[in-house]
C-alpha cells in the first residue's frame, strides 16, 4: 500500500455519508407525501360537509 486512503476506504467513507441523505431524502418524500394525502382527507371531508347541510 502507497500510504494513501484506498479505493475501499474511500467508497465505504462516501457510503457513510451518502446513506443519510438517502434516508433524510426519504423522510421529506414520505412526509410530504403524508401531508398531501391529510390536504385531501380535509378538503373531502369539508366538501361532504358542505354537501349535507340543510338549506
Amino acid at each position: 500500500m502507497s500510504g494513501g486512503i484506498s479505493d475501499l476506504d474511500k467508497n465505504r467513507a462516501g457510503e457513510l455519508e451518502w446513506q443519510p441523505r438517502q434516508v433524510l431524502g426519504r423522510v421529506g418524500e414520505l412526509q410530504a407525501k403524508e401531508q398531501q394525502e391529510a390536504c385531501a382527507r380535509e378538503r373531502a371531508r369539508a366538501e361532504q360537509l358542505w354537501k349535507i347541510q340543510p338549506q
